[in-house]
């Protein structure tokens, strides 16, 4: 794991070095009955280039026992289709996650739309799922899967400052099981232009299916994104 870990990390340091238009850091501190308490340290890499956004994400965990062990591995690439009164980003993604107590590896495709208001962002996705257990490799496809999000801004989204309030069934490194959403209440400030705060609080309440994978869960999230000059 320790080797693997180090591999990633070389990636994303590459990855910095040669495309990156942005660079976010992710402090999850949250609550679940299955996991307890945890701490969730992430990192985003984002390279823009004439409507197209690439992202690499990794993802430390110290979820479950307090051990901090490497949880999730990310890439996605959007493109802005900006349609006179109906911007729409529409985004691929890979998202990988191993998890260390079941021995359980998922990964994760999924294709989504989201228009993109000023104001409001409403997206929708189709994810295919597949899932086989380390120490055998036997393994199954869920095509049954779909994402979701509602996004409401107060003021313009490229403002400065901003409050934002939603709804959602997935995660920066995660796409939940349930049908269930995670409501989320967010705040944003840049200072200097360059530099955005953030903090967000999530909630999600615990389903009506499998308690394995219908559990509530909690969590603040501090997050602090650089942005970066360059010529295109």
């Amino acid at each position: 794991m320790k080797k693997s870990l180090f591999i990633l990390l070389a990636l994303l340091c590459v990855g910095l070095s040669h495309a990156q238009s942005a660079l976010s850091t992710y402090v999850t501190v949250g609550n679940n009955s299955a996991s307890g308490t945890y701490v969730d340290v992430d990192i985003d890499a984002n390279y823009q280039y004439k409507g197209f956004d690439f992202l690499l994400g990794l993802g430390i965990t110290s979820a479950p026992e307090n051990k901090l062990t490497f949880h999730a591995l990310d890439f996605q690439t959007s493109y802005l289709f900006n349609i006179p009164k109906f911007p729409l980003e529409v985004t691929f993604r890979y998202l990988f996650n191993p998890h260390r107590i079941s021995q359980i590896r998922e990964h994760n495709w999924s294709i989504s739309a989201a228009y993109c208001h000023p104001h409001v962002e409403v997206e929708l996705g189709y994810v295919i799922q597949y899932q086989y257990a380390g120490y055998d490799h036997v393994g199954q496809a869920d095509f049954t899967r779909f994402l979701y999000r509602v996004q409401a801004y107060v003021w313009p989204k490229e403002t400065g400052y901003n409050i934002t309030l939603g709804a959602k069934n997935y995660d920066i490194r995660s796409i939940d099981h349930q049908l269930e959403p995670t409501v989320f209440l967010g705040a944003c400030y840049s200072y200097p232009q360059n530099v955005t705060y953030q903090i967000e609080g999530q909630y999600q309440p615990a389903g009506l299916g499998n308690i394995m994978y219908n559990f509530y869960d909690w969590n603040v999230r501090l997050a602090v994104v650089w942005r970066f000059n360059q010529q295109n």
